[in-house]
């Protein structure tokens, strides 16, 4: 795969990573992470790429197991200032948070359900020890808690409004309806 060397030369740095997926059109072949700026490049195969910062791909393609790496070129040519290398790998393979249909959207829930009552025992108890409060009031953030009801209803009432005035100005457009109104969009008026 390459020489043991007496220098370590850095292939990317990790603050400069880029995820794209293998093909755009099917997510289910793999991932593919970049990482750039690396050690400027020195001695390449390629002339065109001294002086520039190296970068590696490593090519996650979905698999069932773990296979050995391969290193593979970048655009027809592997150099030591641009490598790619391909592993055949579960980690590849597009994940989904509610796989598993109703069970798996159930489990998250439940989970979920349990950090809930791990944060307020949690916190409860910490609030009785150390602040000396007591009653429904030793619930962690319980001002937030006594908003939230609240809060979810204006975050609803906004949507609805919203989606409404949205539904108008579709409607205005293609002629099947609504009226010619203003709308405030926050920045000023316009007109349908």
């Amino acid at each position: 795969m390459g020489q043991v060397t007496e220098t370590c030369e850095i292939l990317g740095d990790l603050g400069q990573q880029s995820t794209t997926l293998v093909d755009t059109f099917d997510p289910s072949k793999g991932v593919r992470v970049t990482y750039f700026q690396g050690d400027m490049c020195q001695n390449s195969e390629n002339p065109v790429e001294n002086g520039s910062p190296r970068r590696v791909s490593f090519k996650l393609l979905c698999g069932s197991s773990e296979e050995s790496w391969i290193q593979t070129p970048v655009s027809g040519q592997i150099t030591k200032c641009n490598m790619e290398f391909v592993l055949r790998t579960p980690a590849g393979c597009p994940v989904s948070l509610f796989s598993g249909g109703i069970l798996g959207v159930l489990r998250y829930l439940i989970y979920a359900v349990i950090l809930f009552a791990i944060y307020g025992a949690a916190g409860t108890f910490y609030n009785k020890r150390v602040n000396n409060i007591s009653g429904i009031e030793a619930f962690p953030h319980i001002e937030f808690w006594r908003k939230t009801p609240a809060h979810a209803f204006t975050l609803v009432r906004f949507v609805l409004k919203k989606s409404r005035v949205l539904v108008d100005m579709i409607l205005a457009r293609v002629g099947k309806g609504g009226s010619t109104q203003s709308y405030s969009s926050g920045k000023g008026y316009m007109t349908v």
